[in-house]
């Protein structure tokens, strides 16, 4: 679908420069690094200048929307930013390391995000305290993140709520980038939609995946590519995958497009707690999966709904929010 034609609004960090310390024409991050880490959004590429080195991910991290969806980056962008810094400042010890950004709000609020996550991931802040510096700037500069359709959002998400997640993430234990825990190469390939489009959640206890379906795909084949381009798959092509991640058990919230029996010759049973998409699941429903979870032998539960989006999040989300 094309994406409807909408406005963004251009922010020039210069006029926000009278909040910044000494005048300065970006904004310091982080007093931890002598303030030499900056943040900078402008209308053009900034002119070198002496003692500083300026970088931005503008054209190399992308956001690729579902609908009018623009944000936030996922756990490998994340992680890639992380990793590409940490070299920066280790490269530069005595420069002022400035990400800038050229783009509209949107790509603002992105690259706050990123810029941001940095500090929680890789110098422990907390959500607020990253947050922080980045409070000089008018509200304005940046926007709500939405939910990923194209009708007028009811509800958005600041950056701080993201901030605040991954933080909860992190002291929870559910991602860390310095254990070698964190596979961005597999979180990568997992995430394709090209190879089922799965993602580890809680790592051993929750992944998400797209709803597997056996209508349109030929006899034989694991896996077919539907006329808009999408790939649909078989519940078998879930098999050696789910071995592999420790699944017990599959979690079924729509309506059945395949047969359970697939899923249970591989040892993976099926629960079925179908409720309506786009509605609030029934309490009797959050109920069922609770007791599914708790009562699940030891490894993971892979859950799907149709695209394995808004009702799988919902129900893992409310587990994880009991439990933490």
């Amino acid at each position: 679908n094309e994406m409807p034609h909408r406005s963004a609004e251009k922010v020039n960090m210069k006029t926000f420069c009278n909040a910044f310390p000494d005048g300065s024409d970006y904004l310091p991050v982080c007093t931890e690094l002598l303030n030499r880490l900056g943040f900078m959004i402008c209308d053009e590429t900034p002119t070198p200048t002496v003692g500083r080195v300026y970088f931005s991910t503008d054209d190399i991290v992308v956001y690729h929307p579902f609908c009018d969806d623009f944000g936030p980056f996922n756990l490998s962008a994340v992680y890639h930013f992380c990793t590409d810094l940490r070299c920066l400042v280790e490269g530069y010890p005595t420069e002022s390391i400035v990400y800038y950004t050229t783009g509209n709000q949107r790509q603002a609020t992105n690259c706050a995000f990123l810029l941001a996550s940095y500090l929680v991931m890789e110098l422990n802040y907390s959500a607020d305290d990253a947050w922080s510096p980045f409070s000089s700037i008018p509200s304005s500069a940046f926007a709500g993140f939405r939910d990923a359709s194209y009708d007028p959002a009811t509800f958005t998400l600041t950056i701080l709520d993201c901030l605040r997640g991954l933080a909860k993430a992190r002291d929870c234990g559910f991602v860390c980038f310095h254990d070698g825990s964190f596979d961005a190469a597999a979180y990568d390939s997992l995430d394709d939609p090209a190879n089922g489009d799965i993602h580890v959640l809680v790592p051993g206890r929750f992944l998400a995946f797209k709803g597997p379906r056996e209508d349109g795909i030929p006899a034989g084949r694991l896996w077919a590519d539907t006329p808009s381009g999408s790939r649909i798959f078989h519940p078998s092509y879930y098999a050696d995958i789910f071995r592999e991640l420790g699944v017990r058990a599959v979690v079924r919230l729509n309506e059945a497009r395949y047969d359970a029996a697939h899923f249970a010759r591989a040892g993976t049973p099926v629960v079925d707690l179908p409720f309506d998409d786009c509605t609030v699941p029934p309490l009797g429903a959050v109920f069922r999966f609770f007791r599914a979870a708790d009562a699940a032998p030891a490894g993971a539960l892979a859950v799907h709904c149709r695209a394995g989006l808004g009702r799988t999040g919902t129900l893992v989300a409310l587990y994880m929010m009991k439990h933490h």
